[in-house]
């Protein structure tokens, strides 16, 4: 009984790590970092984001075309080859977006309406990518291309500081909440220094949007003096939704987020990718 125990977990040992020699001959894992530069960008109406300049006699306006998934990221994948020609990934990327900045400014000294309002804004994300990898016949230099979904998790960071000629008001809006969608398609090629590391670099477009459900004022200072835990819920908190009523013979409770619309943030962009594939 013993002996046939024994064979029975040499068998299944075997077979175990016979399993797992073919899983490693097409797994692998890439490391890398790039930068993305914006696409598809758009304005951001509801938040006035765009820049005016008064003076005595004119105004100047000028629009400011944004995208939130410009910036620098960084992350990691793994991924297996079925064959030479097809594969699957799953990717881990961060995201650390820059930060675009609109200003309003009224030069009227004679009128006393001196003033400036600046305002910026910038996002972080953490996105996860799942992608059909298609590549021509391992060789030194090998092209791949992929296509895949995309999901990110993040938030987005809204300033503004409020400059009068008596004093300043400073405020900062976080927006998070909800899942952001989209979609990636990469072309690119890997350069073999050997038969477990390569070299890769390739540009990675995305199109992708997110609406962010709520929003919290997480700073509120006048001439430096913090007036944050004097507001009410009401006045710090914000719930987007897709529609709400409002009943001009019902009064907010003010221990209640204020209700808005929700607003999609552009997020798509053109990126260089560069990092390290190890072949297990």
């Amino acid at each position: 009984m013993k002996n046939n125990s024994l064979k029975s977990l040499l068998v299944l040992l075997c077979a175990g790590l016979n399993f797992s020699a073919v899983i490693a001959q097409g797994a692998y894992f890439t490391l890398g970092t790039g930068y993305n530069l914006p696409a598809s960008t758009q304005t951001l109406d509801a938040l006035s984001f765009s820049n005016e300049t008064n003076t005595v006699n004119t105004t100047t306006y000028e629009q400011n075309y944004v995208s939130l998934g410009k910036g620098l990221s960084a992350g990691g994948a793994f991924g297996y080859m079925f064959n030479e020609n097809i594969g699957a990934e799953l990717g881990i990327s961060y995201l650390m977006g820059s930060t675009w900045e609109c200003v309003t400014a009224y030069n009227s000294p004679a009128s006393g309406g001196t003033a400036k309002f600046t305002d910026q804004i910038s996002s972080k994300m953490t996105r996860i990518n799942p992608q059909i990898v298609m590549s021509m016949e391992a060789n030194k230099i090998t092209p791949y291309a992929k296509v895949g979904l995309l999901l990110g998790m993040g938030s987005m960071s809204l300033m503004s500081k409020s400059e009068y000629i008596d004093g300043t008001i400073e405020q900062s809006l976080l927006f998070n909440g909800g899942i952001a969608t989209g979609f990636t398609t990469t072309i690119g090629a890997s350069y073999a220094l050997n038969d477990k590391i390569s070299l890769f670099g390739d540009l990675n477009f995305v199109n992708m949007s997110y609406s962010p459900t709520k929003g919290m004022i997480t700073k509120y200072t006048e001439d430096g003096v913090d007036l944050l835990p004097s507001l009410d819920p009401i006045d710090k908190e914000i719930q987007f939704v897709d529609s709400y009523v409002e009943d001009d013979n019902i009064q907010p409770s003010i221990t209640e987020p204020t209700k808005a619309l929700k607003i999609k943030f552009p997020f798509s962009s053109a990126g260089i990718h560069i990092g390290i594939k190890y072949t297990l």
